[in-house]
């Protein structure tokens, strides 16, 4: 059997180490307030949307939600008080009662509100639930509001972990988010 030069069989870890160096490990313990900073891809029949997500969620109170394309190109961002929530979605602006509206409008049907809570790998507080605890106590596959997610989680060594990746399923619709960065508390909340 002929052998691969070792800077060739060695390419794995090279890749690997680069790749780590993209995620930015969570900070140990996750308050009420943090942001997160990653990538999420919504499948709907034989359409898939990608972009990327700047989440930012100050208590149950404020959520600001950036969905950006390629290269920073069009977007759209929700911001969600506990009274309302507004779109500003290619210079147009909608105002709804909710989160979930708003994402419809832009042909994202997904629970908003119950994500916020899916993100840190926890189950939303309405809903019956079904899940899959791992060992250590996380979540490692839950069933709510009609969607089947799956989560693997940052190898945290102390603190609470919080999940790098959540596949979810719905009976329509097919959801992928991959967490780049979590910020605890970050300076913004302190403004609102």
């Amino acid at each position: 059997m002929r052998r691969l030069p070792l800077f060739f069989r060695s390419g794995w870890l090279i890749a690997a180490c680069l790749l780590s160096a993209c995620t930015t490990l969570p900070p140990a313990q996750l308050g009420e307030s943090w942001q997160l900073k990653g990538r999420i891809g919504l499948w709907l029949d034989n359409q898939q949307e990608s972009s990327q997500v700047d989440w930012l969620q100050c208590g149950d109170n404020y959520s600001r939600i950036r969905l950006t394309g390629p290269m920073g190109v069009g977007g759209a961002e929700i911001i969600a008080t506990a009274k309302t929530a507004t779109l500003n979605y290619k210079g147009d602006i909608r105002h709804a009662a909710n989160a979930e509206a708003l994402a419809s409008d832009i042909g994202w049907p997904i629970p908003v509100s119950a994500l916020r809570h899916w993100l840190r790998g926890r189950p939303a507080p309405n809903g019956e639930i079904a899940a899959r605890i791992s060992p250590n106590g996380q979540i490692t596959e839950l069933q709510q509001l009609g969607w089947s997610l799956q989560f693997s989680y940052h190898n945290a060594a102390d603190g609470d972990p919080l999940p790098q990746k959540i596949d979810g399923r719905s009976d329509f619709a097919r959801l992928k988010l991959i967490v780049k960065q979590w910020q605890n508390a970050p300076q913004e909340c302190s403004q609102r």
